[in-house]
This record gives C-alpha cells, structure tokens and sequence, in this order.
C-alpha cells in the first residue's frame, strides 16, 4: 500500500459495519493472549454504541481508508479533564483503542492513524496522550515505544 493512497478522517456512520468486522479481529488477538479474559469472536463496542459515541464531544474516532474508501483500520480515543487535589490539571487524550486490518499490518496504517490522533490532541489542548497495552502483545509494545511512548504506570494482578 502506498501512503497517498491512504487517507486518515474521522468516522461516519457509514464505517461502522466495517469498524465492528476490525473490532472483532482485535478482540480475536487479545483472546488469544488472554483467553481467560476474552470471548472468542465479540466486540469490545456494538454498532449502535459506535452510533451513539460518534456524536460525542469528548470521543474521537478515526479511520484510515484506502483510495476505494475501505476502512483499513481504526482509532477509538477519549478526552479526559485531569483534575486532583493532589494533581497537575490537565486535559488529557486516552487511546482505548487501535486496530489495523490483519491483511495490512506493518504498512504504515497505525502510524497515520496515531500521527491524526496526536495532531488532534495537540489541536485539542491535551498535555499527553495515554494508552494501555496487554502483556505478551509485544508487536504492540514495540509499534508504541518506537513512537515515543513509555511507560507511566504498570497495572499488576495475581490470579487467584
């Protein structure tokens, strides 16, 4: 895939078949990985969630399409007002998710999709942008420290 073939917006309506097809691929890897977490075959949103939380203020949700306007991938975020007795006030974007079509990975998809989002946070007035990554996606890892991020906190379990 060529890069000016590939153009990153946010999403319509119209895209949410296509966002729920890609949303079951991701949930498919974190099965993988934990599957004592996640259900084979769901979706972490359903189509009329999608609907509603396209008409959010404090959501953003970006697509990449291909030159025939086929959705390639992904990028649910939220926007957050960081407030504390003891905290820096902040507004903040928090990446829930990103998804790149199987059949595309590692050509530059992701990437365009997190260059929008970080334009759109600085655009937005956000100090940082957050996300969590499951243990053991180490593709993942790799894709977001090679683009600047680090760890801020790590959440620890203990299975019982």
């Amino acid at each position: 895939m060529k890069a000016e073939e590939l153009t990153v917006r946010f999403a319509k309506e119209a895209d949410i078949p296509r966002i729920v097809e890609l949303l079951r691929q991701v949930n498919n890897v974190h099965q993988q990985l934990r599957p004592d977490l996640f259900l084979p075959d769901h979706t972490k949103y359903a189509a009329p969630e999608i609907k509603r939380m396209l008409r959010l203020h404090d959501t953003v949700i970006l697509v990449a399409v291909d030159a025939q306007g086929l959705v390639l991938g992904y990028l649910f975020a939220f926007l957050k007002q960081i407030r504390g007795d003891n905290l820096v006030s902040r507004r903040s974007m928090h990446i829930d998710d990103l998804c790149v079509d199987a059949a595309v990975r590692h050509s530059g998809v992701g990437r365009r999709l997190l260059e929008q989002a970080v334009e759109c946070a600085g655009q937005l007035g956000c100090a940082d942008i957050t996300l969590n990554v499951w243990e053991g996606n180490e593709d993942a890892i790799s894709f977001y420290r090679n683009r600047g991020f680090a760890p801020k906190s790590h959440i620890l379990e203990m299975k019982l």
